[in-house]
């Protein structure tokens, strides 16, 4: 080997060495931006999962709210249901109330000819015994 072949040999293996040094340098370097990237992959993972229970809880609560509103609904369907029967049994009250007050009315007018009729039997029954007390004596 000649001198200039050792040269240009230890000239491409000093350059083999920075070369291999700057690629250490650039693999720390993207070791450690790979790092953070893992560690904010991972952050991301446990806000994902934060979130994910959230929403489970929201969703339960929705479910609890959506049974609470139809129980709500199906009282007040109940309720209306019974509100129409009262109506129904409040107009037979009134109904039978105005019956009875027809009838009320046609017992005291009924009452009324049967006094005037009694006054008048009355009446002729004195005018009787005074004509018979005509023929007693």
């Amino acid at each position: 080997m000649t001198k200039k072949s050792v040269e240009d040999i230890d000239n491409m293996l000093y350059t083999a060495k920075e070369t291999m040094s700057q690629n250490i340098v650039l693999s720390e370097h993207s070791k450690e931006q790979l790092k953070e990237i893992i560690k904010k992959v991972e952050n991301t993972d446990i806000e994902i999962k934060k979130i994910n229970l959230a929403m489970s809880e929201e969703k339960i609560a929705l479910e609890e709210i959506n049974t609470a509103v139809y129980t709500i609904s199906e009282s007040s369907t109940n309720i209306e249901g019974l509100s129409m029967e009262q109506l129904e049994i409040f107009g037979e009250i009134i109904e039978r109330i105005s019956h009875l007050s027809e009838e009320s009315q046609t017992i005291s007018s009924g009452s009324e000819e049967s006094l005037a009729v009694s006054e008048e039997l009355s009446r002729i029954a004195d005018s009787l015994n005074e004509m018979i007390a005509i023929f007693k004596l």
